[in-house]
């Protein structure tokens, strides 16, 4: 196949290689569904430039095209099944002092996912709910949505309960084959929730510190909502930040 001798590329490049032939490589993959093929390769692109600049360059271009393609073939699973865990955002990439490309995943994240938060629309974002599920796979979706839209608006209360929430509206589904299925539903319900408040305080450590936090629940308890929506949004993150001020506690 053609697309095997171009992604060669990839590899054999010695030093580092031009943003529209790697967005040529990247687009022909994607358009001939070598998810498989392409993701293998990018990931022995990516070990041997180590250069940060580099890869924060390649990265950008990579996520560019990669949510454009999300957001017209979100109903395609199987790429997900190829995506590196190393551009994820989860606790052991942090942890992981080799590790910086999550960081810039994070980032390409934010910046995608704050355009489509801002345009204000009502209706369900499959989109941004996939990617978020895919790129942060260890956390409780329902929970890190709220936490991302109030970081994301400015960690201020009033326009929290007045925003819509258009994503992370769904649990993750469970395919436990055990005997006891609601006691092993309960432990990873438990084990989510823990991965979730332990990845928020590790992001967002100034946004989440212990004076921060007071100052949000104050302001919260404190707050007039117009209606019985807004009460539940504000019961809702009072819930999430009494949660996270324990978490803190903790550390």
């Amino acid at each position: 196949m053609i697309l095997i001798d171009v992604s060669q590329a990839l590899v054999n490049e010695p030093n580092s290689i031009s943003n529209s032939i790697f967005t040529q490589i990247q687009e022909r993959a994607f358009k001939e569904s070598e998810y498989n093929l392409f993701f293998a390769i990018f990931k022995q692109h990516i070990e041997k430039h180590k250069q940060k600049e580099y890869l924060k360059t390649l990265l950008a271009t990579f996520y560019k095209h990669f949510f454009n393609f999300i957001e017209t073939h979100h109903e395609n699973r199987e790429i997900w099944r190829y995506f590196p865990n190393e551009l994820k955002i989860t606790k052991s990439n942090i942890y992981d002092k080799e590790n910086f490309i999550f960081f810039i995943s994070k980032e390409k994240f934010f910046d995608w996912a704050l355009k489509r938060i801002y345009k204000r629309s009502e209706n369900f974002d499959i989109a941004l709910n996939e990617v978020m599920c895919e790129l942060f796979p260890d956390v409780d979706p329902i929970i890190w949505s709220k936490i991302l839209l109030f970081y994301f608006l400015r960690c201020n209360v009033e326009s929290f309960i007045k925003h819509p929430l258009t994503f992370g509206l769904l649990g993750k589904p469970h395919t436990d084959k055990e005997e006891n299925l609601i006691e092993s539903w309960q432990r990873k319900e438990i084990e989510l929730e823990k991965n979730t408040f332990e990845l928020a305080l590790l992001l967002f450590p100034n946004e989440f510190s212990k004076e921060n936090l007071d100052k949000y629940i104050n302001g919260l308890k404190n707050l007039k909502c117009e209606n019985e929506k807004e009460k539940s949004r504000a019961f809702s993150l009072l819930n999430i930040l009494e949660k996270l001020q324990k978490y803190s506690d903790k550390k």
